[in-house]
């Protein structure tokens, strides 16, 4: 189905995208309502359920605004709808989604382990993911919030070189996939889905599969080995991966789909054979910090800030590399995705 066709029926029954004779509606404040509905029954724990978050990325200035004056003043009072932008329809009409319905509605573990593995991308195509979905200046730290055009993480996936380990799913040269656990808590399907959508959505040019597991962090085994053992924790050599995978996602031509778990299996086999490498110990949360390497180092880090029109003697000032990483001198370890 198309992303319109997704939004449009999202709600049985109801018109919440309709044609018009302007054009394409959203009845925003039977959104509003339904949305309200939905996350009192506790279906949802995220502010913004997938339809009113797809609407808001492609049509930010207009559904913000009314989404925050609706909340300001409770009873929404003035248009009940607005149209969706030519850009914003076309957007919608050329992306697709793929549910399998054996998919739909799992329960996740706490930190649910997964790999990611995906067709190289050019090295300014990688620049431009860097720039936009690793910050490692915050907007207390730097006095101003410089940044444009991010792409916002709930925390599924991170690139986050400037840590004390540096790691991230798309490297300086290219270089896409990583092995990994969700940085955040219970994930849901729809912090997942939002996640994705917004990936393919800013990087219409990616390419690539990520099978999710049933393991908190590690195999059950692992965590029954300790504390006496925790290699285990760092080796990440599970035979049993395979078997353990629920789903999977995978990204391509303009298409989101969520695969049930034997095709999610069939895919990330192709795309480990395709893209791997020669070396699949790159893609461990430690690799570069047992090798000592620091893939994007100081020029790097410049080069980013300038893209964003900023001088980085001026936005660096005060900073160096630490053992922890990339650190403000009197304040600590500054690093992450903001």
């Amino acid at each position: 189905m198309t992303l319109l066709e997704f939004c449009r029926d999202f709600f049985p029954g109801e018109e919440i995208i309709s044609p018009t004779e302007e054009g394409m509606a959203v009845h925003f404040c039977r959104l509003l309502e339904l949305e309200s509905m939905w996350q009192e029954s506790g279906r949802f724990s995220c502010d913004q359920i997938l339809p009113s978050h797809i609407l808001n990325l492609l049509q930010s200035g207009k559904w913000q605004y009314r989404k925050d004056e609706a909340r300001q003043g409770g009873d929404w009072t003035g248009e009940g709808s607005f149209l969706l932008t030519q850009e914003t329809l076309q957007t919608l009409e050329r992306f697709h989604l793929v549910l399998d319905l054996q998919a739909v509605d799992l329960e996740y573990e706490r930190r649910p382990y997964f790999r990611m593995r995906g067709r190289p991308v050019t090295e300014e195509q990688a620049f431009d993911i860097l720039c936009r979905t690793n910050m490692p200046l915050s907007y207390s730290q730097t006095g101003k919030y410089p940044w444009k055009n991010l792409v916002y993480s709930s925390g599924i996936l991170d690139n986050d070189w400037f840590d004390i380990f540096p790691h991230g799913w798309v490297r300086p040269d290219g270089t896409v996939g990583m092995n990994g656990v969700s940085g955040i808590k219970y994930p849901e399907e729809n912090d997942i889905m939002t996640d994705i959508i917004d990936l393919e959505l800013a990087f219409p040019y990616l390419d690539l599969v990520i099978a999710i597991t049933d393991w908190d962090e590690v195999p059950d085994y692992v965590w029954k080995a300790l504390p006496e053992n925790d290699e285990g924790l760092e080796r990440e050599d599970y035979p049993d991966f395979l078997e353990h995978i629920i789903c999977g996602l995978w990204l391509h031509n303009n298409t989101v789909e969520l695969m049930a778990a034997e095709r999610a299996r069939e895919k990330y086999l192709e795309y480990n054979r395709l893209y791997g490498g020669q070396d699949e110990d790159m893609f461990k949360w430690r690799y570069c910090k047992e090798r000592g390497l620091r893939p994007v180092d100081t020029a790097y880090l410049k080069r980013m800030i300038r893209a964003h029109g900023l001088d980085p003697e001026e936005v660096l000032a005060g900073y160096e590399w630490g053992p922890l990483g990339l650190q403000k001198q009197s304040y600590g370890p500054v690093s992450g995705q903001y």
